[in-house]
């Protein structure tokens, strides 16, 4: 089975990457607790409006979890450390609620996706490791790291 998007692994997810749009399912045994995190998800700047690149990734995650209805998932949705705590607090859950409503759209039941928005609590790299930084090239892309979302899966029910 070939899904269409590209992504970054994070912990057990079975998955391979095979070129820059697809990616091949490895193991049809997927885990409570395995996660896909990617940062191909992008957004109007401030706002939750999905850009139409990244509905092609969302696409194929809903193709993945309507073939494995059997799997609920958590979205977290994650901002840099740049702004208000506040702010980016709402705007991740805003923005995480939005995936899942997408997702919603294309057919996922929705008792199966939870949507949390961790704002800038859980970043990759933390604002002391990115002010020692030399160039503001590397200091973005660390940014640029900590804007992720988060696929975990949280349950699955296998048939007997």
């Amino acid at each position: 089975m070939k899904i269409f998007f590209t992504f970054v692994i994070l912990l057990g997810f079975t998955f391979s990457e095979c070129n820059a749009q697809t990616f091949t399912l490895t193991s049809s045994t997927l885990h409570k607790g395995d996660s896909l995190v990617t940062r191909r998800i992008e957004y109007s700047y401030n706002k939750i409006q999905i850009l139409t690149d990244s509905q092609l990734f969302l696409d194929s995650l809903a193709v993945l979890f309507l073939k494995h209805d059997s799997v609920s998932i958590k979205i977290e949705s994650h901002t840099d450390q740049r702004g208000n705590n506040t702010y980016n607090e709402k705007l991740s859950s805003r923005r995480a609620q939005s995936l899942a409503d997408y997702l919603f759209s294309k057919g996922v039941a929705k008792d199966r996706i939870v949507a949390i928005g961790c704002g800038e609590n859980k970043p990759l790299v933390n604002e002391n490791e990115i002010s020692k930084m030399e160039s503001q090239e590397e200091q973005e892309e660390a940014y640029s790291l900590n804007r992720r979302t988060v696929f975990i899966i949280t349950s699955v029910k296998y048939k007997k």
